[in-house]
């Protein structure tokens, strides 16, 4: 977003008369408007600042004027905003007051950009003179020491502020000025954030960045809420995930019903199970594909344990059974499972035998692997023999 900013030189003003006692001062040559100004006379403080209309003076006798904060002219109610570049502490002016903390600002004077907001809990200026600082980082503030998170609303441009730093990446965003909701998230190459105007991002999803267009992935950790970033976008939907922070284990599937997200606390998730969502109670299957590991969806819980399945990504087929012992998932790759055929889990090594229903598509497991090859069954879920 590009910034106009009104830069204002303040030639050679090396006077000034004191707020308090009116005594005649001569300021220093470093003198810069906004900084504070001490009598030399009464020892009092204050701030002077010229209005970018006018002309007049707006005085700050206690000297507690906060950084870039809009300005209503004292004398001619017009608004501005002021800011003094923390690299050469020259003033810089928005006569039209659209300054917005946290963007990058370029000096006029000494050229360097710098980006500036102000701490929540003590009202102090903090800036960040190379340009380095990330919206939506955690902030600590360099006077009071207390952690602060601030975010543009990228429809309004309102600051979004966090006193407590409780705010998480990625998470919905109802902005405090236009009530609209947004999302964000901090690209992992070259910090830049990325927006959703529209509040629909999926974590988990692959994330192209918009500046320098490379992928990454990213979830929340339910148990401690920090972020777990994927700069190689290598996450698989459904995969154990070990938090990069607290180091406990979780899984997550986003519905293809609702777009939420579904979290098992204990990642005891099982591929090829039905799932209901948490939000929309709708069903629903999900498993990767063992060649590609691309996520297969099932949108109507119709997938049958065992038969083969075609890749919907890479188009290759494999077969997929629940151990019923341990529910670890076992993979056919080649789709060479049959029937009826004692399997050992992969995981456990302990031994099954599963069949399909012929009149409801029911799976029936065995797990003694007692099931004779030719014996009819009687199924577990309609009662009928086949």
């Amino acid at each position: 977003m590009a910034i106009k900013i009104f830069f204002y030189s303040l030639g050679t003003k090396n006077t000034t008369t004191c707020q308090y006692c009116y005594t005649k001062l001569t300021l220093n040559l470093s003198y810069k408007e906004g900084h504070k100004i001490i009598c030399s006379a009464c020892n009092k403080v204050y701030i002077e600042i010229t209005c970018p209309h006018c002309s007049e003076l707006n005085v700050w006798r206690n000297a507690d004027r906060k950084e870039g904060v809009i300005i209503s002219c004292q004398s001619c109610k017009a608004q501005f905003q002021h800011l003094n570049c923390p690299n050469c502490k020259e003033a810089i002016i928005w006569k039209n007051a659209d300054y917005m903390p946290g963007l990058k600002t370029p000096c006029s004077s000494c050229k360097k950009q710098f980006q500036h907001v102000d701490c929540p809990n003590c009202s102090k200026a903090n800036y960040w003179n190379n340009a380095d600082y990330v919206q939506g980082s955690k902030v600590q503030c360099g006077n009071c020491k207390r952690q602060f998170q601030h975010l543009n609303c990228p429809g309004c441009t309102e600051p979004n502020i966090w006193r407590n730093a409780d705010y998480i990446q990625g998470a919905k965003v109802e902005c405090r000025g236009c009530e609209k909701h947004f999302q964000c998230l901090t690209c992992p190459h070259c910090s830049k954030s990325n927006y959703w105007n529209n509040a629909n991002y999926v974590e988990g999803s692959k994330v192209q960045c918009r500046d320098c267009k490379k992928q990454f992935q990213h979830l929340n950790c339910p148990h401690c809420m920090e972020p777990n970033i994927w700069t190689n976008a290598d996450y698989i939907q459904g995969a154990k995930v070990e938090c990069f922070s607290c180091r406990k284990h979780f899984q997550c599937l986003s519905c293809p019903h609702c777009s939420k997200l579904n979290y098992w606390d204990n990642a005891n998730y099982e591929q090829g199970s039905k799932i209901q969502c948490r939000h929309c109670k709708k069903q629903f299957q999900h498993i990767n594909c063992p060649h590609c590991t691309e996520p297969n969806i099932w949108r109507n819980a119709d997938y049958i344990q065992g038969t083969k399945v075609e890749c919907r990504s890479c188009e290759k087929h494999f077969q997929c059974l629940t151990c019923p012992h341990c529910s670890k998932s076992n993979f056919w790759k080649k789709g060479e499972y049959r029937q009826r055929v004692v399997v050992t889990c992969y995981a456990c090594h302990r031994r099954f035998q599963h069949v399909v229903c012929a009149h409801c598509d029911a799976g029936n497991f065995f797990n003694n692997a007692d099931l004779n090859s030719s014996s009819q069954v009687k199924c577990n879920s309609c009662s009928q023999m086949f």
